[in-house]
Protein backbone atom coordinates (compact mmCIF):
# COMPACT_ATOMS: atom_id res chain seq x y z
CA UNK A 1 0.00 0.00 0.00
CA UNK A 2 1.13 3.43 -0.94
CA UNK A 3 1.96 5.88 1.68
CA UNK A 4 -0.99 8.58 1.86
CA UNK A 5 0.63 11.96 1.59
CA UNK A 6 -1.64 13.12 5.04
CA UNK A 7 0.68 10.35 6.86
CA UNK A 8 3.90 12.03 5.87
CA UNK A 9 4.44 14.31 8.59
CA UNK A 10 3.34 11.70 11.04
CA UNK A 11 5.63 9.06 9.46
CA UNK A 12 8.36 12.12 10.19
CA UNK A 13 7.65 12.28 13.75
CA UNK A 14 8.12 8.41 13.98
CA UNK A 15 11.27 8.48 12.60
CA UNK A 16 12.52 10.96 14.56
CA UNK A 17 11.41 9.40 18.08
CA UNK A 18 12.94 6.37 17.23
CA UNK A 19 15.96 7.32 15.66
CA UNK A 20 15.70 5.44 12.16
CA UNK A 21 16.59 8.32 9.56
CA UNK A 22 14.96 8.04 6.26
CA UNK A 23 17.82 6.93 3.74
CA UNK A 24 19.57 4.00 2.47
CA UNK A 25 20.87 3.06 5.92
CA UNK A 26 16.87 3.15 7.18
CA UNK A 27 15.57 0.36 9.17
CA UNK A 28 11.59 0.60 8.41
CA UNK A 29 10.23 2.08 5.29
CA UNK A 30 7.47 4.91 4.78
CA UNK A 31 4.76 1.77 4.29
CA UNK A 32 5.65 0.21 7.56
CA UNK A 33 5.61 3.24 9.85
CA UNK A 34 2.65 3.90 8.29
CA UNK A 35 0.78 0.00 9.27
CA UNK A 36 2.18 0.90 12.75
CA UNK A 37 0.22 4.29 12.66
CA UNK A 38 -3.12 2.40 11.39
CA UNK A 39 -2.93 -0.64 14.06
CA UNK A 40 -2.96 2.26 16.62
CA UNK A 41 -6.45 3.50 15.44
CA UNK A 42 -9.19 2.64 17.87
CA UNK A 43 -12.78 2.59 15.95
CA UNK A 44 -11.80 4.78 13.42
CA UNK A 45 -11.37 4.22 9.36
CA UNK A 46 -8.05 5.05 8.15
CA UNK A 47 -10.19 7.40 5.57
CA UNK A 48 -11.29 9.07 8.51
CA UNK A 49 -8.52 9.66 10.42
CA UNK A 50 -7.11 12.42 11.25
CA UNK A 51 -3.53 12.83 13.01
CA UNK A 52 -4.93 12.88 16.86
CA UNK A 53 -6.76 9.68 16.08
CA UNK A 54 -3.12 7.91 15.57
CA UNK A 55 -1.12 6.95 18.95
CA UNK A 56 2.06 7.86 18.14
CA UNK A 57 3.70 6.37 20.78
CA UNK A 58 2.14 2.82 20.34
CA UNK A 59 3.48 3.01 16.81
CA UNK A 60 6.83 3.85 18.04
CA UNK A 61 7.03 1.38 20.97
CA UNK A 62 6.07 -1.38 18.63
CA UNK A 63 8.81 -0.71 16.18
CA UNK A 64 11.37 -0.40 18.48
CA UNK A 65 9.96 -4.21 19.46
CA UNK A 66 10.41 -5.11 16.20
CA UNK A 67 13.68 -3.15 15.62
CA UNK A 68 14.96 -5.08 18.80
CA UNK A 69 14.09 -8.51 17.35
CA UNK A 70 16.13 -8.11 14.07
CA UNK A 71 18.98 -7.13 16.65
CA UNK A 72 18.84 -10.10 18.80
CA UNK A 73 21.76 -12.00 17.23
CA UNK A 74 23.78 -9.29 17.19
CA UNK A 75 27.11 -10.57 19.36
CA UNK A 76 29.41 -7.98 20.83
CA UNK A 77 32.93 -8.16 19.68
CA UNK A 78 36.47 -7.37 20.15
CA UNK A 79 38.82 -6.24 16.74
CA UNK A 80 41.60 -6.10 19.23
CA UNK A 81 42.02 -2.49 20.52
CA UNK A 82 38.27 -1.57 20.24
CA UNK A 83 35.29 -3.11 21.72
CA UNK A 84 31.65 -3.29 19.81
CA UNK A 85 28.95 -3.94 21.84
CA UNK A 86 26.18 -4.56 19.38
CA UNK A 87 24.21 -6.76 21.69
CA UNK A 88 23.68 -3.72 23.79
CA UNK A 89 21.37 -1.89 20.67
CA UNK A 90 19.01 -4.79 21.47
CA UNK A 91 18.38 -4.10 25.16
CA UNK A 92 18.02 -0.10 24.87
CA UNK A 93 15.52 -0.52 22.11
CA UNK A 94 12.90 -2.70 24.69
CA UNK A 95 13.96 -0.09 27.37
CA UNK A 96 13.21 2.49 25.04
CA UNK A 97 9.78 0.83 23.84
CA UNK A 98 8.77 1.04 27.26
CA UNK A 99 9.50 4.43 27.89
CA UNK A 100 7.04 5.02 24.74
CA UNK A 101 4.11 2.93 25.94
CA UNK A 102 4.32 4.77 29.01
CA UNK A 103 3.57 7.93 27.15
CA UNK A 104 0.74 6.51 25.43
CA UNK A 105 -2.69 6.99 27.23
CA UNK A 106 -3.26 3.05 26.48
CA UNK A 107 -0.14 1.97 27.75
CA UNK A 108 0.06 -1.03 25.27
CA UNK A 109 -0.03 -1.42 21.75
CA UNK A 110 -2.98 -2.22 19.64
CA UNK A 111 -2.22 -4.39 16.93
CA UNK A 112 0.00 -7.39 16.92
CA UNK A 113 3.46 -6.87 14.74
CA UNK A 114 4.49 -10.29 12.79
CA UNK A 115 7.60 -10.76 10.77
CA UNK A 116 5.59 -9.91 7.75
CA UNK A 117 4.66 -6.69 8.08
CA UNK A 118 7.98 -5.64 8.00
CA UNK A 119 10.01 -7.82 5.29
CA UNK A 120 9.88 -5.91 2.27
Amino acid sequence: MPVRPTMESLIGEVRDEIGDKAGESQTFTDEQIQRALDRTLDGVTVEAAVDSDFDLWVACADLCDSWAVRLKDDVDFNDGSRGFKDSQKSASLRVQADRFRSRSGRGVGVGSLTSSDFNA
